[in-house]
């Protein structure tokens, strides 16, 4: 497979998540991938920074030995609400994210070349956890309501789960639908 970028992230369980995702299917019935198109469940995790599409050995090595000293606490992060990056991106967005800032930082100082990278550019790193793409942002609109009911209901579960794995390395495929991500580390 030829992989179009990577990133560092956080894997998230799966398990706690497939509930809405169950919900958001049926809001939108057979018209699903007319209007959005899910994440993948077998890859739901927060961002942490981008990386190129080819990574070098001695990068990918430093990368895994940065992750391996990594102290985090998950307990003081807690999901907060569903998000949206323009109209094309829905997200979970997080609180007390302070270590996942730094985590970010720890990254962008170790890594400046990569911080030309567009997604790395911003001045504010956001914490998220991309859930869907928006296609039809029109036909959205019309189950907007719905969805947002879906997680205001369900972050509050969330809240008291620990939903997060590790942290990992991941390969991207952009050229799938939808987009194909893999742990590689």
């Amino acid at each position: 497979m030829n992989f179009t970028s990577h990133f560092v992230g956080i894997s998230l369980k799966v398990e706690l998540f497939e509930n809405i995702f169950e919900k958001i299917k049926n809001i939108f019935g057979k018209n699903l991938q007319k209007i959005i198109e899910l994440q993948s469940m077998d890859s739901l995790h927060i961002t942490l920074y981008y990386l190129p599409k080819k990574l070098k050995n001695s990068d990918f090595q430093k990368i895994e030995k940065i992750i391996s000293e990594i102290d985090i606490d998950f307990g003081k992060i807690n999901v907060k609400e569903l998000n949206y990056f323009g109209k094309n991106i829905a997200y979970l967005s997080f609180e007390n994210t302070e270590q996942l800032d730094k985590i970010n930082n720890i990254f962008k100082n170790n890594f400046p070349k990569y911080n030309e990278i567009i997604d790395n550019s911003y001045n504010n790193f956001i914490a998220h956890t991309t859930i869907f793409k928006i296609k039809n942002y029109k036909k959205f609109l019309e189950h907007k309501a719905k969805v947002e009911k879906i997680f205001s209901e369900e972050i509050s579960k969330l809240t008291k789960e620990n939903i997060f794995g590790n942290i990992h390395i991941y390969a991207v495929s952009s050229n799938t639908s939808p987009e194909f991500q893999k742990i590689i580390n």
